[in-house]
């Protein structure tokens, strides 16, 4: 966790770190998490690599949180290919352009 907050820092001034929901999680995953949300936040804002945490969104694939914040960068790990094509669809053809990037693995 700490190297993706660090290289995903370097890509700008002001890091928003995106706590999934654990019933996100659930259904993604197919298992609860390991870390509840609340342990991932405090884990989060303790790392002091971010600048502020906010939860997901409530429904898959909404990206209401995004829609919010309008972040010029949003950085991904590197195993979540399908995450970025899913963001890509859905924001194709509006007129709210980030660079999405995946970031290497450590």
């Amino acid at each position: 966790q700490k190297f993706f907050l660090i290289e995903a820092k370097k890509l700008g001034d002001y890091l928003i770190a995106v706590v999934t929901r654990d019933e996100i999680v659930g259904i993604l995953k197919n298992k609860e998490p390991k870390f509840s949300e609340v342990e991932r936040i405090e884990r989060l804002k303790n790392s002091g690599q971010v600048n502020e945490v906010v939860l997901g969104d409530r429904e898959l694939g909404a990206w209401q949180v995004l829609k919010k914040h309008r972040p010029d960068v949003i950085a991904l790990g590197y195993d979540q290919e399908n995450l970025g094509l899913n963001l890509r669809e859905s924001i194709k053809g509006s007129d709210y352009n980030p660079e999405i990037i995946a970031l290497r693995k450590f």
